[in-house]
């Protein structure tokens, strides 16, 4: 189970043309695998889990999401919306690189639940045209409404409905 899991975030990098630099590589797992801390009710972890964090950790982290939101055929207003209603000029110009301070926790966590569901769908569904009709396709568990239409509602509950229902379905 490591072993598909490993690969499975080897791969992540392979699809999103992350820079394959080693630091930055060890970095971002070490992010992946301690994603769950930052999503706790413990307000003692919840704050030490995010409190940590320089303005470098959370453009990396950020870019990772907006390419992710790319893949799953998002605009760049949508991706704003999405990231926590974030004016379109201030996102394209943390896209490129100029982030000037660190994201808010709102926003973090967001980036979290992406990278997350990002994670469960590469696990359940292995082709890129499955993960995109799940996202686009009515769901029971959502109400009838599909993934993606409840990520354009701007809701962070939302986001973490999406992840808890793929972390049940991943076992």
């Amino acid at each position: 189970m490591l072993i598909r899991l490993a690969m499975c975030e080897q791969k992540l990098f392979t699809d999103i043309n992350y820079p394959k630099a080693p630091d930055t590589q060890a970095q971002f797992m070490t992010e992946l695998s301690t994603n769950a801390q930052a999503l706790t009710f413990d307000p003692t972890l919840f704050r030490a889990a995010h409190e940590g964090k320089k303005v470098e950790d959370d453009q990396v982290a950020f870019n990772i999401a907006v390419r992710i939101l790319k893949l799953w055929g998002f605009t760049d207003a949508e991706k704003a919306l999405i990231l926590g209603d974030i004016p379109v000029a201030t996102f394209r110009r943390m896209k490129n690189g100029s982030m000037r301070n660190k994201l808010t926790t709102d926003r973090r966590t967001r980036v979290s639940l992406i990278l997350g569901i990002h994670k469960a769908l590469r696990i359940l569904l292995h082709q890129d045209e499955h993960r995109l009709e799940w996202l686009n396709k009515p769901n029971r568990a959502f109400r009838e409404n599909s993934p993606k239409a409840i990520m354009l509602s701007g809701n962070l509950l939302g986001l973490y409905e999406i992840r808890r229902y793929l972390d049940t379905q991943t076992g």
